[in-house]
């Protein structure tokens, strides 16, 4: 029998961890590289299974839960610098003869996943991530017109890429798809034009560029996000907060604010550079300059929504991403080259993940059998991944969803992470204290340590030694 047809562990079977190995465990994992983003929760990749027939049938799903959809146009980039020096997301060179190729096997893998949204009402479409706005106009249109039909009204619809490619011609033809709530997302990194030459960003998202998109926005009724970068190698405090500054007074909608993942044997340019590396900040360093980030976004009136956005006092409340961190009770469909879905069938079938081939070329020769990877959750397993995805919205309420059967299933896990500060737990909800907000990726990994290296240790998935595995 393969390995990802069998039954994972249940609560009966769990490992039993002493209050010591879970100190131990903790310790380990913050004093590693801290990411704090939660962008998939509980499983990753090295737990999931490969799909057998690459496809995983249309079927039916309850109509009440919302949905969000996740398109990837594609997954080409344009970087001056190979891997852009601090991007580890999938990417490969722009093939402009390929993006119709892909709308349309993309419009394809839509029409086949019909059962999944018909009848239900989408609250957020984001087309990303990475340069989604590199995407061609007959590409894009291909796109739009996959969409029209399904329940979008009132739905924001998000365009992610870099501040140079966002044009008048894309955000008219979004607007096509109804009455909904128009956002670009742009990732800036820094204002500071030495840095952006280190990135090769310096054509692509210079700050004059970031100023002609802000207002390209305003003009067509658009929401602003954009994404800041925070702990480069030397990088003074005193610039991180000079960027934040500019961002507030750009009068953006919502800034997110990400520290720099970067550690010996990443395959980017910078973790090859030792000038670079011997100048990173420790992470309590890091920490001390995320804090100081954070509170002049909030003196300047901005609320943190997640653990790396902050949204404008005033400003529609955004939809997409907090709801993609609440799977308990919204799905989320994801179309294109390594696309996730996380969907939730109810009684025996229980909650399903899978990953869509990662690479464009992949992609497309896959025709109808482009999923890749699958994990069919078990109820406690449900509630895991509630805690890890859920983190990211700062509280997670104990008594929804299957945290409500679950949760004392983590009461060692909880026991330790409220013993180091990171978390406050009561009978209501587990909340992130401001330090593990910081470490949020240690507070997630701990929480699912058990669970993976139970299942490593009789052959049930690869072993771990990072994040949750």
């Amino acid at each position: 029998m393969a390995w990802w047809s069998r039954e994972p562990p249940t609560p009966k079977g769990f490992p039993v961890a002493s209050p010591d190995a879970l100190r131990g465990e903790l310790a380990r994992r913050m004093a590693g590289v801290q990411r704090h983003r939660l962008l998939q929760g509980f499983p990753m990749a090295p737990m999931m299974g490969p799909s057998r027939s690459g496809v995983v049938a249309p079927r039916t799903t309850d109509p009440r839960r919302p949905v969000i959809l996740g398109v990837l146009p594609h997954t080409f980039c344009v970087p001056a610098i190979k891997g852009c020096g601090f991007c580890t997301f999938p990417h490969e060179a722009n093939e402009a003869s390929q993006m119709v190729p892909l709308a349309l096997t993309i419009a394809r893998e839509i029409a086949f996943r019909d059962p999944l949204l018909r009848n239900r009402p989408v609250r957020a479409v984001y087309f990303g991530g990475g340069t989604a706005n590199l995407t061609s106009i007959p590409a894009l249109a291909v796109l739009v017109g996959a969409l029209t039909g399904h329940r979008l009204p009132d739905a924001e619809v998000t365009l992610e890429g870099v501040p140079r490619f966002f044009s008048a011609e894309q955000l008219d033809l979004l607007a096509g798809l109804g009455p909904v709530h128009l956002r670009i997302s742009m990732g800036v990194q820094t204002f500071d034009e030495g840095w952006l030459q280190r990135m090769g960003r310096q054509h692509i998202g210079s700050p004059s560029q970031v100023e002609a998109a802000v207002a390209l926005a305003g003009a067509r009724g658009a929401a602003t996000s954009i994404d800041l970068l925070i702990n480069l190698p030397g990088q003074p405090v005193a610039a991180m907060l000079d960027d934040a500054r500019r961002a507030v007074a750009l009068g953006v909608d919502q800034i997110c604010v990400y520290h720099l993942v970067l550690r010996d044997g990443l395959p980017v340019p910078w973790a090859s550079d030792p000038a670079m590396m011997a100048v990173l900040p420790s992470n309590e360093a890091a920490f001390d300059a995320w804090r100081a980030v954070r509170g002049a976004l909030l003196e300047a009136g901005y609320t943190q929504s997640t653990l790396t956005n902050f949204e404008r006092a005033g400003a529609r409340p955004f939809v997409y991403e907090p709801m993609s961190f609440a799977p308990h009770w919204c799905d989320a469909l994801g179309f294109g080259p390594g696309a996730i879905t996380g969907v939730n069938f109810g009684g025996p079938e229980r909650a399903l993940k899978w990953t869509n081939r990662a690479t464009a070329t992949s992609y497309l020769g896959a025709r109808l059998s482009r999923v890749e990877l699958v994990y069919w959750y078990e109820p406690f397993e449900e509630a895991l991944m509630q805690l890890t995805r859920g983190l990211a919205l700062l509280r997670v309420p104990l008594g929804q969803g299957p945290l409500a059967a679950h949760a004392r299933v983590f009461a060692p896990e909880l026991a330790a992470l409220q013993e180091a500060g990171l978390v406050v737990v009561d009978a209501a909800a587990v909340t992130l204290t401001e330090r593990g907000m910081f470490y949020a990726d240690s507070v997630a990994g701990l929480l699912a340590w058990r669970s993976v290296t139970h299942r490593g240790a009789v052959g049930l998935n690869e072993p771990a030694e990072l994040h949750m595995g």
